[in-house]
């Protein structure tokens, strides 16, 4: 069960990181 809540957590965290990535590309094309 722990290793299941580990893989959903990092799966949110994974998603997390990638809307941050579309966020830095924005803003780095915004400030271009």
């Amino acid at each position: 069960m722990a290793g299941n809540y580990d893989n959903e957590l990092w799966s949110v965290f994974l998603q997390l990181t990638e809307e941050q990535k579309k966020c830095f590309e924005l803003l780095e094309k915004s400030l271009c």
